[in-house]
C-alpha cells in the first residue's frame, strides 16, 4: 500500500528524462484535427462505465489503485485523449480520479508528448507551458517543430515571455519570424508581446538592441521603452539626462515602466529643461501620482520656472491624488491658492468623495457656507449603500429609456449593464441612438463621458460623432476634440478598414482633421503601407495636411 501511495505522489513531480527522448508521435496531427468536445464529453460510453465500475467495486483502496493504475498502462495515445477529454473517469469521486489523471497524463506525455502538448493547449491547461520550456531546453528542434506545425501566437509569446532571460539568441530568432511580418498583435492581449520585449531588453539590452534594427517600428519602440526602462532603473538621473536633447524624451519617458516614477522626477524637478516642464504639467496626471503625491502639495512651482497656469495643473492633480491619504493636507492646499469658483467646488466635490471614514467634521470645519453645505451632501452620498444596480434590460429603447430615469449614481450599473450584452442584444442601439431626440442624446454623451466601459464600437462612433455634430459639452470641460482620435486609434487595432471610413466620414473640421492625423500616425507604425494609400486617398486639403504633419512627426 505504501509503494502505491508513493506511485501516486510521484505521478505529480517533473518529467525524467525519457520525455526528451521520445519519438516523434505519429498521432498528434489526427489528435489536433479532433473536435474540440467529442460527444463523450457528454455522454460516457458503456465500455467505459463498465471499466469504471469494476474498478469501484474491488474491495479493497490497493486493488482499486492497482486497476486504475493497470487501466491507464492498457490506453493508446488516442484512448487517453477520448478519456481525458471526455472525462470518462469522473463518474468517481473518489482518489481514484486523481490518480488516474495524474497517471493518464504522465503516460500520454511520455510516449506521445507531441499528442500531448496539443491536447494541453487546446485545453489551456499551464501545463503546456511546463513542457514546451523543457523542450526549449532539452529539445530545441522538437519545439520549433511544434510552434511552426501548431501556430498559436499567444502561446508562443507565453513562452517567450517567461523565457527572455535563458536562451536570447533563440528568442531573437522567434521573435524576428513572428513579428517581422503582417503580425500586428493579439489585440488587448497584445501586452504578451510587449512584455516579451521588456524582459529581453532587460535581460539582455545588447541583444535586444538589434531588433531596433529589424523589428517593425511598432514593436522597435517597444524593445527602445525596455532599454530606456533598464537604463533608468539603473541609473535614473543618467537614464533621464540621455533623453532630455530628444525631441521625443518626454514621450518615451512617459511610456517607460520605472517604480515611483513620480518621486524620483520630483526629486530633479530644479534639473528638467523648461519644455520638460511645460510637458509635465501638460500632462499632470500622468506624474503625479503614488505615494509621492502629498509631496507635489508643497512645491514652489513659481522658483522650478511653472507659470501660473502650469502651476495651476499640477496642483490640480496634485489635490486630486493627495486625496485619499491626505485629505487636510489636500483641502488647506486648495483653499490657499487662487481656484476659480468652479474649479474649487469641483476639487471639493473630488477630495469629499474620496472619504469613506464618517462625517470628517474636522474636513468640513474648514469651509463655510455653500461649500460646506456641498461637501456634507457629497459625504452623505459616499454613506449611502452602494447597491444602486439596474433590472435586467434587453433591449435599445429600455436602455436608452433606463438613461432618462437614472441618477448619476446608476449611471455606472447601466453601462455595465449594456456591457454585457450580446451581439443580438447590441445589434440596433446605434440607430435607437440615432432616432432619440436631442435631450436624451445629451443625456447619454454625458453618461458616457464620465464613465467608461466596453460598449459596442459602431454605438461608441455614433456618440462621438453626435459630439462633433452637435458640440455636446463633456462635463465642464467642452467638446473634447481627441474623443474622435482616441476612438479612431483603438478601433485601427482591431479593424483598420472601418476606422479608416468612419474618420472620411466624419463632418469637415479640426476633428475630423486631427482624428485623420493621429489615425495615420498610429496605423503606420502597423502598417506604413497600408497608412501611406489611406493618406493618398484623402481630399486635396486634408491630405496635405496629413502629410505636413506626419513629416513633422518623424
Amino acid at each position: 500500500m505504501v509503494g502505491l501511495l508513493m506511485i501516486g505522489w510521484q505521478l505529480g513531480g517533473p518529467e525524467d528524462s525519457a520525455t526528451a527522448s521520445a519519438p516523434e508521435s505519429p498521432t498528434a496531427a489526427k489528435l489536433a484535427e479532433r473536435s474540440d468536445r467529442p460527444a463523450g464529453r457528454y455522454r460516457t460510453p458503456d465500455h467505459a462505465l463498465s471499466r469504471v465500475a469494476a474498478i469501484r467495486a474491488l474491495a479493497s483502496p490497493d486493488e482499486q489503485m492497482r486497476a486504475t493504475l493497470a487501466l491507464v498502462d492498457s490506453l493508446t495515445p488516442a484512448e487517453l485523449h477520448d478519456w481525458l477529454e471526455g472525462r470518462w473517469f469522473e463518474n468517481s469521486g473518489d482518489y481514484n480520479l486523481s490518480l488516474f489523471n495524474k497517471a493518464a497524463k504522465k503516460r500520454w506525455r511520455a510516449i506521445d508528448p507531441d499528442g500531448f502538448a496539443v491536447w494541453q493547449v487546446k485545453n489551456g491547461d499551464m501545463g503546456a507551458d511546463g513542457l514546451l520550456k523543457e523542450w526549449a531546453e532539452k529539445d530545441r528542434p522538437r519545439l520549433v517543430r511544434f510552434l511552426d506545425q501548431h501556430q498559436d501566437a499567444r502561446l508562443e509569446f507565453n513562452l517567450l515571455r517567461d523565457s527572455a532571460g535563458m536562451d536570447p539568441d533563440f528568442v531573437i530568432a522567434r521573435l524576428e519570424a513572428l513579428l517581422g511580418g503582417a503580425f500586428h498583435g493579439l489585440g488587448s492581449e497584445d501586452y504578451l508581446v510587449r512584455q516579451t520585449l521588456k524582459n529581453l531588453a532587460e535581460t539582455h539590452p545588447g541583444k535586444a538592441a538589434s531588433l531596433m534594427t529589424t523589428l517593425p517600428a511598432i514593436w522597435a519602440r517597444q524593445v527602445e521603452l525596455g532599454l530606456l526602462s533598464a537604463s533608468l532603473n539603473q541609473s535614473f538621473s543618467e537614464g533621464l539626462r540621455s533623453l532630455w536633447d530628444r525631441p521625443d524624451g518626454l514621450a518615451l519617458f512617459a511610456e517607460t515602466e520605472v517604480p515611483d516614477k513620480s518621486g524620483k522626477i520630483l526629486a530633479e524637478l530644479g534639473n528638467l529643461p523648461a519644455a520638460w516642464r511645460s510637458g509635465l504639467a501638460a500632462d499632470a496626471w500622468r506624474y503625479v501620482n503614488g505615494p509621492a503625491a502629498a509631496e507635489w502639495l508643497t512645491v514652489d512651482y513659481e522658483a522650478y520656472g511653472f507659470s501660473p497656469e502650469e502651476k495651476k495643473k499640477m496642483l490640480t492633480a496634485a489635490i486630486q491624488r493627495a486625496s485619499y491619504d491626505e485629505p487636510r493636507q489636500a483641502l488647506e492646499t486648495l483653499l490657499a491658492q487662487d481656484f476659480s469658483e468652479k474649479e474649487r467646488k469641483r476639487a471639493i466635490t473630488s477630495i469629499f468623495s474620496n472619504q469613506q471614514g464618517g462625517s470628517r467634521e474636522d474636513l468640513l470645519a474648514l469651509l463655510d457656507g455653500d461649500e460646506r453645505e456641498m461637501a456634507a451632501s457629497v459625504l452623505e452620498q459616499v454613506a449611502q449603500p452602494q447597491d444602486v444596480g439596474v433590472q435586467k434590460i434587453e433591449t435599445p429603447d429600455a436602455w436608452f429609456s433606463a438613461v432618462m430615469d437614472a441618477d448619476s449614481n446608476r449611471s455606472w450599473a447601466l453601462i455595465d449593464e449594456l456591457s454585457r450584452w450580446d451581439e443580438k442584444n447590441s445589434t440596433g442601439l446605434s440607430k435607437a441612438f440615432l432616432d432619440l431626440p436631442a435631450e436624451t442624446k445629451d443625456k447619454v454623451v454625458k453618461m458616457l463621458s464620465n464613465n467608461r466601459g466596453d460598449l459596442p464600437m459602431d454605438f461608441r462612433a455614433e456618440v462621438v460623432r453626435y459630439q462633433i455634430e452637435s458640440g455636446a459639452t463633456r462635463g465642464d470641460q467642452g467638446v473634447r476634440g481627441d474623443e474622435a482620435s482616441q476612438l479612431a486609434v483603438g478601433w485601427m487595432k482591431n479593424d483598420p478598414a472601418a476606422a479608416s471610413q468612419w474618420v472620411n466620414s466624419l463632418p469637415e473640421g479640426d476633428d475630423r482633421l486631427w482624428a485623420q492625423k493621429n489615425l495615420a500616425r498610429n496605423w503606420a507604425l502597423y502598417d506604413p503601407e497600408a497608412s501611406q494609400q489611406w493618406v493618398n486617398s484623402l481630399p486635396a486639403a486634408d491630405r496635405d495636411a496629413v502629410k505636413t504633419y506626419l513629416k513633422a512627426r518623424k
